[in-house]
């Protein structure tokens, strides 16, 4: 029942911000400050820390690619 009701909550989010260049400027920000050692350039899961830690998933896998945003 729980994992039930966290598919459905998952499934009715809406990402509240709109795509204007600000919004996507500090996302790339956030992306290559945080994200970029271990996800890549890309996000394919091949940043320079893959070597001492697990690999992290790829972000364009098509599974990754159809969540809501």
């Amino acid at each position: 029942v729980a994992d039930l009701a966290r598919v459905s909550a998952f499934a009715e989010l809406v990402n509240p911000l709109e795509p204007t260049p600000a919004v996507l400027a500090q996302g790339k920000f956030v992306y290559e400050s945080f994200c970029i050692a271990c996800h890549g350039a890309k996000g394919a899961g091949d940043g320079k820390v893959t070597a001492l830690f697990p690999k992290p998933p790829s972000l364009m896998t098509q599974k990754v690619r159809d969540w809501p945003d």
